[in-house]
């Protein structure tokens, strides 16, 4: 019954937006975002397909314009749904819902959906020993991998350490070894560079990140973990899609907010194509199992965002790289490029026999 009153629920919302429910998807998943939620609950969370004949809804100019908007319409259904009794991003919450953008073929152009004025990034920085939680998942990265800090966002999100991207560099380090240069853009914690820093395993760095909150402590933590200068870090703290991308680099870790990451990729594809190593990967936060729209924004395997004119496959990996991998490891979605095969295959190999990955779940389609 609580299922089919969120459906009935966000059926509403839409159809005040001008959309209608096509397809809806389903499935479980444990809830790893919300830090004082105990033994980690399993959640419903579903993906719906809305179709709109506004071609004008999200705007008609780059995708992070488009994905402001949609992000938006998606923050305003989960206050409706806040409203009518689902409580989102809580220790209470049960169902979450993310939303795939449909574009009618008998499309019209009227007003867009306003603009979200600012992107919540990293906020709250709380180390572990001082955190209240009492998720088994981050208590286990902690006590076996040493990472000592959480990350918010403004509304209280675990966004950090991405513990996909972290399992994604170790399989790197397990294949490679050493890394001679990492490209650590979104660096957020910063965990993920002082990991290989403490354990020996990189030479170089570059640090990018966006958020103000995070700056003086990236230096402060790498700092305290470099003391001996043995690694050379590169601090470049503004927006990524204008960043310097490194003449040659082996690994690049991207955690920077979904709807930066198909930008990025328009702004830096080709030289991130140039710089990698002969052996270099790219790896890619790609969310939640219910998130298929920000997936499908960088793999460009959704044909029904074809028709939208922000959609650009310059946006897409498949432009830049010949061999591209999305996998469930650490209860989400990571997504690893290449242009060798042979990495990408041994990668994901080391991911799902040493750290416990699968193929990514499919959601089941819910009749309605």
């Amino acid at each position: 019954m609580k299922q089919k009153k969120f459906i009935e629920i966000s059926k509403d919302f839409f159809q005040q937006k001008g959309g209608s429910l096509k397809n809806i998807y389903h499935t479980k998943r444990k809830n790893i975002e919300v830090i004082e939620v105990s033994d980690e609950d399993v959640i419903d969370v579903f993906c719906l397909e809305v179709e709109f004949n506004n071609s004008n809804l999200f705007g008609t100019s780059t995708y992070l314009e488009a994905y402001k908007r949609y992000r938006q319409m998606r923050n305003d259904w989960w206050d409706y749904l806040q409203e009518n009794g689902f409580e989102q991003w809580s220790k209470n919450t049960k169902i979450i819902g993310h939303f795939v953008p449909v574009l009618s073929f008998k499309s019209i152009i009227s007003d867009p959906y306003p603009v979200q004025e600012s992107t919540s990034y990293g906020q709250i920085l709380t180390r572990y020993t001082e955190s209240a939680t009492n998720n088994e998942y981050y208590k286990y990265i902690h006590n076996t991998y040493g990472l000592e800090w959480l990350l918010q966002d403004g509304n209280k999100i675990v966004i950090g350490p991405d513990i996909g991207l972290f399992y994604g560099m170790l399989a790197y380090t397990k294949l490679y070894g050493t890394i001679n240069k990492f490209l650590d853009v979104g660096t957020g914690t910063g965990e993920l560079s002082a990991y290989l820093i403490k354990n020996n395993l990189v030479k170089s760095i570059t640090a990018n990140e966006i958020s103000d909150h995070l700056k003086s402590h990236i230096q402060t933590y790498l700092g305290e973990v470099n003391k001996t200068n043995q690694v050379n870090i590169e601090y470049q703290f503004g927006d990524a899609l204008i960043m310097n991308i490194p003449e040659t680099f082996d690994l690049l870790s991207l955690g920077i907010y979904y709807g930066a990451q198909p930008d990025f990729f328009k702004n830096h594809g080709q030289k991130i194509r140039k710089s990698l190593s002969e052996n270099g990967a790219v790896i890619i936060q790609s969310g939640m199992l219910e998130g298929k729209f920000n997936l499908s924004s960088i793999l460009g395997d959704n044909e029904d965002l074809y028709n939208w004119e922000w959609y650009n496959k310059e946006n897409t990996l498949s432009e830049y790289f010949t061999n591209i991998e999305s996998i469930f490891v650490a209860h989400e979605i990571i997504t690893m490029a290449s242009n060798s095969k042979d990495t990408i295959r041994k990668l994901k190999e080391i991911l799902i026999n040493d750290l416990g990955a699968t193929e990514i779940p499919k959601l089941e389609k819910v009749q309605y």
